[in-house]
């Protein structure tokens, strides 16, 4: 059974590569060390020693993963020069319902063109930020012009912008964010 804690959005933006992933897992592993279960996902890189090679994508409840997105065709759907994979939009949705129903915190990371491509993986995401549980999600740069009507949802909760000069301070503030998340106070 999932504890009743005060429905709180967290969203982490900036520019990719500067640290919104690094600093989700570790607010959701202070919030762990709390004895809170987090679930969602995560979309790590798929790098080679060519570089990136596109995105996968992780259920973090039942350790499952799949491919997202693909610089090598994996279907019709494009987002830049990757292909997205047409299945990532259930297996988005099955994750954010393990979520939903046994995790007390929703990681949604990231929160992005790629993500939103299929319609199921939009249609849950906007569930997961409707649904009254608290949110930690790392959100595209651009979404306020790509996806203004996730953007709006988000902008209701806090919005911590990382970068080149904030985020070693951001990262030792990881703890009290975690508070704010749980508790609504940032010391704690």
């Amino acid at each position: 059974m999932t504890r009743q804690v005060k429905r709180k959005i967290l969203a982490i933006t900036g520019r990719p590569g500067i640290g919104k992933t690094t600093l989700a897992l570790s607010i959701a592993d202070s919030i762990k060390e709390r004895g809170f279960v987090v679930g969602g996902f995560i979309s790590p890189e798929i790098r080679t020693v060519r570089g990136r090679e596109g995105f996968s994508i992780k259920n973090l409840l039942s350790g499952e993963s799949i491919t997202l997105a693909s610089r090598h065709r994996i279907g019709e759907l494009t987002v830049g020069r990757y292909f997205i994979n047409k299945e990532s939009g259930s297996f988005i949705s099955r994750a954010i319902s393990d979520a939903i129903s046994a995790a007390d915190v929703i990681l949604l990371d990231e929160i992005g063109p790629m993500e939103l491509k299929v319609k199921e993986g939009e249609f849950s995401i906007i569930s997961a930020l409707n649904s009254g549980k608290p949110i930690l999600a790392t959100f595209y740069y651009k979404l306020r012009f790509v996806r203004p009507s996730v953007f709006s949802i988000i902008s209701t909760g806090m919005i911590l912008e990382v970068n080149q000069f904030n985020r070693d301070f951001l990262m030792e503030r990881a703890k009290g964010y975690a508070g704010w998340l749980l508790y609504g106070t940032i010391g704690n």
